[in-house]
């Protein structure tokens, strides 16, 4: 049941591994084949944090919240559409 979040988890350290810190991370910007599986990362327009700048950061960290709870939405079958 973990696989997504370790999927994801994977493509970011990858990700990182290569120098790119992804920073947009919320459900939009994951494609998920429900039946296969693969996950597909997009939009790669944000390029940094200023942690100085509190509404940016707090953005970010609501967007990591938004990704875990649709994440879990999927695992337990509770898939709602974002579009």
């Amino acid at each position: 049941p973990f696989d997504l979040y370790e999927k994801i988890l994977q493509i970011l350290l990858e990700l990182f591994e290569n120098g790119i810190i992804y920073l947009d991370v919320h459900p939009k910007n994951f494609v998920i084949d429900l039946l296969s599986l693969n996950i597909n990362v997009i939009d790669f327009d944000s390029h940094y944090i200023n942690f100085e700048d509190k509404t940016m950061l707090k953005r970010q960290l609501y967007n990591y919240r938004k990704m875990l709870i649709f994440l879990n939405d999927i695992l337990n079958n509770r898939v709602v559409d974002e579009r």
